[in-house]
């Protein structure tokens, strides 16, 4: 359901709203989400180590990209 509902967005931003560049980030210990961006098309494109102190830890944040044309 999470993929199909991330399809039809990005399809949308894309399509409707003239969209060049897509960027998402993840929690770096969200190996869910970071796989759904990847089945997806979106690369890694970097680790931000100790980039969020969520819940009195530090964390990781993966940020994660596609183009237009890679979609």
């Amino acid at each position: 359901m999470a993929s199909e509902a991330l399809r039809v967005l990005t399809a949308t931003l894309y399509d409707q709203r003239g969209a060049h560049r897509l960027i998402a980030q993840c929690d770096a210990r969200n190996r869910g989400a970071v796989a759904l961006f990847a089945r997806l098309g979106f690369r890694d494109e970097a680790r931000h180590v100790d980039a969020d102190f969520f819940k009195e830890v530090w964390t990781a944040r993966d940020p994660c990209a596609q183009l237009a044309q890679e979609d």
